[in-house]
């Protein structure tokens, strides 16, 4: 007769089923995200997305939730590559790290045939002209009322088979995490990988669908996931804390921040300070000079600087607007300087991009004017 031990499940895993241990996951789960968890990091907020939208889960975040929780992953990755584009599926499995017990599983699946994959933008008229027609195309985009054309070119897939593939490896890996221990409820998957126009569109609807609809029942905090109230750390614990004060004459900045596509009075900084911004939008304008024919375009930057303080920043050098047109929905350093326009009002000009978010010195690239590396 066998003496062998036999692994007994996880009592741990067993007792979720009961409504005091899924009370308990959930409540550590919003631990983890207000002391350990950083914004923008391990989760965050996608640029354009209505308020009240949940975070969404990124993968730092799940591998901090599964590690919590004793959970092994074991991805399973299904080849679906044709000659012409890389695709590949991922199925993730979950353990317990104790017992080896089987929790659960997620799918995630990525191809070089999306949107963001499949072209990239062409500055060059010649290099356009070369490309294959079949390879190429022309997008419209429309903006203020306003439509421009940019022409794009098609990516080399096997360039990106690698980046494909860990692509489907984490979106496989966060929908295992917030299946298994249920996190759903705090997080949302997937915003970021949607295409900008399908993100606009949600944003829309849905923002929508909030002025029909009152809010019913019970509110959670979207930065500290407490519920009809917020906890000590939160940053808007102090916004109620001052709403509930008597109403006091709102500052300037308080007001010119609703409107950050207008023209703004510029942070109260030193002439060609450096500054790390957010950019969130980017406007292409066209100013006619006083001959009537002579036209000078430029691009608008709607940033906000580190205390949230929302300003245009207006770029007037050609080579600085070739990379500042790609800057939307990124953090980066730039050397900003100040300038007095007509009625005595002040004005912020991009005289340099410094660092950009994500991008390494190679990619910044080291000419003068334009990017200088640090």
């Amino acid at each position: 007769m066998s003496t062998a031990l036999v692994p007994q499940q996880s009592n741990q895993i067993q007792q979720w089923k009961s409504p005091s241990q899924i009370k308990d996951r959930i409540q550590a789960i919003q631990t983890l995200m207000t002391q350990v968890l950083k914004k923008d990091t391990d989760y965050g907020i996608i640029p354009g997305m209505p308020k009240g939208t949940k975070p969404s889960l990124w993968k730092p975040g799940s591998e901090q939730i599964l590690a919590m929780f004793q959970i092994a992953v074991d991805p399973v990755v299904e080849d679906l590559s044709t000659d012409d584009c890389y695709r590949y599926r991922v199925t993730t499995r979950l353990s317990n790290v104790l017992t080896g017990e089987f929790l659960g599983a997620g799918i995630g699946e990525a191809s070089t045939d999306e949107t963001k994959y499949k072209w990239k933008a062409c500055w060059s008229k010649e290099e356009f002209a070369a490309t294959d027609p079949e390879r190429r195309r022309i997008k419209f985009t429309t903006y203020d009322g306003n439509t421009k054309e940019q022409m794009q070119v098609r990516q080399e897939p096997a360039d990106l088979a690698n980046t494909i593939l860990k692509m489907a490896k984490k979106r496989s890996q966060i929908d295992a995490t917030l299946t298994v221990t249920g996190a759903s409820s705090m997080f949302e998957q997937d915003l970021e990988d949607l295409p900008e126009e399908t993100r606009a569109e949600m944003a829309r609807q849905r923002g929508t669908k909030k002025q029909q609809q009152a809010p019913v029942g019970d509110v959670m905090c979207n930065e500290c996931r407490a519920v009809n109230g917020h906890l000590p750390s939160c940053p808007h614990c102090k916004q109620a804390e001052a709403a509930a004060q008597p109403a006091a004459a709102a500052p300037v900045e308080a007001k010119v921040a609703e409107t950050p596509t207008q023209t703004v009075e510029a942070p109260k900084t030193p002439v060609n300070e450096k500054m790390v911004l957010f950019c969130k939008t980017v406007v292409e304008k066209i100013k006619t000079l006083k001959d009537g024919k002579t036209k000078q375009t430029y691009l608008v930057l709607g940033v906000a600087d580190k205390d949230k303080f929302e300003f245009d920043l207006y770029v007037w050098d050609k080579k600085v607007q070739e990379r500042a047109a790609g800057l939307g929905g990124k953090r980066f350093l730039a050397e900003v300087s100040q300038k007095k326009g007509q009625n005595n009002r002040t004005f912020c000009s991009l005289e340099a991009i410094l660092e950009v978010a994500g991008e390494q010195p190679s990619e910044i690239g080291q000419e003068p004017g334009v990017f200088v590396a640090e």
